[in-house]
């Protein structure tokens, strides 16, 4: 082989190296049991289920986890590459490619305090009246997204994390509700002691796919080509159930 070919032969090989090396930069929010911090290491369902797809891709990933607005605000930027843990609006389609292949379904609830009298049926205009605890930035599915929209839903008081979204939700009383994706509320009020201080209204607001996503600025669509056949196979080979029972016992 002539030098020139070697010299252009070693570039190729170098480039395609570098390619196949670089490390994303993931985000997600403190989101137990799908997304914490633990002695210093990412951890959750949403974390496990995206470090195990990228394992197989030999594609080095670091996630890290940020209040949600500063998660969106990054994305948006294209100061990260993706989110694991994201649901799919049209708003977040403008400046978000999702993966075709979700990593869960998250159950969405309405939960009030155990004493509370309100009661529902399913239609959120019977809770009109009522003040509704929600996090900053989040999706709450079709259902409660367009009540809010058309203002059917009007009293919303907002936090900035899952945490203090419940926290605020137990002390503002028996008018209050909590909007909440029902596994992460769960979690949160084991650690916080309060399992029975609350209960689950009976009509769900519905089941909703959650996806790893990428910023659109980042231009990440070969490799969401790739994660997309590689989660495939982890629903086929049940790794991906096994992940969800490792945190929640399902």
């Amino acid at each position: 082989m002539k030098k020139p070919a070697m010299a252009l032969l070693l570039i190729a090989t170098i480039f395609t190296s570098n390619a196949r090396t670089e490390t994303l930069f993931l985000v997600t929010m403190d989101y137990p049991p799908h997304a914490f911090q633990k002695n210093g290491e990412q951890k959750g369902i949403y974390v496990d289920i995206a470090l195990e797809a990228f394992k197989r891709m030999d594609q080095p990933v670091t996630i890290k986890t940020y209040p949600w607005a500063r998660v969106i605000h990054m994305i948006k930027k294209g100061y990260a590459d993706g989110v694991t843990g994201a649901y799919k609006t049209q708003e977040r389609e403008q400046f978000m490619d999702y993966t075709r292949t979700p990593i869960h379904y998250g159950t969405l609830s309405l939960f009030v305090l155990k004493d509370s009298s309100i009661a529902f049926k399913g239609d959120l205009k019977e809770l009109r009246d009522y003040r509704f605890c929600v996090v900053r930035g989040f999706s709450y599915g079709n259902t409660f997204d367009n009540a809010v929209r058309d203002r059917t839903i009007v009293h919303i008081r907002k936090a900035p994390t899952i945490e203090e979204n419940i926290e605020a939700f137990l002390v503002l009383g028996l008018k209050t509700i909590l909007v909440t994706e029902k596994d992460s509320c769960l979690y949160q009020l084991s650690r916080m002691n309060k399992e029975n201080a609350v209960r689950e209204l009976p009509v769900e607001l519905g089941k909703i796919p959650t996806y790893i996503a990428f910023s659109k600025k980042r231009n990440r669509l070969t490799i969401i080509e790739r994660l997309d056949r590689v989660l495939a196979r982890m629903h086929a080979d049940g790794t991906i159930t096994a992940i969800i029972q490792t945190y929640t016992k399902k």
